[in-house]
């Protein structure tokens, strides 16, 4: 479903830029990932015959906090006529995507051994920003089993410059 998804959700894109809601639809669809992994049993329903569609799309509209006025409601009428709204969570995981390409936003996940305070956060956040032109979203993970160092992945790039991958390396060296 990838290239079809990713052809649904630029068409919903494109659709919710012409209405000049891009920022409220974008916010809507980012709570259905989040749905899915509170309640994974969702997929299920959604691919259930026995489910009517508008009980389906009740349900995307409740996960999605959607209101009255959103564009979810015509997104959720289009993917039922084609038979696609089982798709929802790819299609709503490619629009995210499309969205973070065209407004230069980039995840990033840092992983520490430690907690890490919140103006070292910042600082690389910041100089982050600077390296990648762009927004810079940082969410912190601790390991302990890194040892020390970081492990930080942005988009599809990983940077480990963690104890624990050095001592491997010079493990492996010592070893061949």
């Amino acid at each position: 479903m990838g290239l079809l998804a990713g052809r649904y959700a630029r068409a919903i894109y494109d659709f919710a830029e012409d209405a000049q809601k891009t920022a409220s639809l974008i916010a809507e669809m980012g709570r259905i990932p989040e749905a899915f992994l509170l309640h994974p049993e969702l997929q299920m329903v959604l691919e259930n015959p026995v489910v009517s569609q508008e009980e389906k799309c009740g349900l995307i509209l409740t996960a999605a906090q959607a209101g009255k006025d959103s564009l979810m409601h015509p997104v959720l009428t289009f993917l039922t006529e084609k038979k696609r709204l089982s798709h929802i969570l790819s299609i709503a995981l490619q629009l995210l995507e499309i969205h973070n390409r065209v407004q230069n936003i980039h995840n990033m996940t840092v992983t520490t051994a430690f907690n890490t305070d919140s103006a070292t956060i910042g600082q690389l956040q910041q100089w982050m920003e600077k390296e990648l032109n762009g927004k810079v979203i940082i969410k912190h993970k601790k390991d302990e089993s890194i040892i020390g160092g970081f492990i930080a992945d942005v988009d599809f790039n990983r940077w480990d410059a963690s104890i624990k991958t050095q001592l491997s390396s010079i493990k492996n060296s010592l070893l061949h």
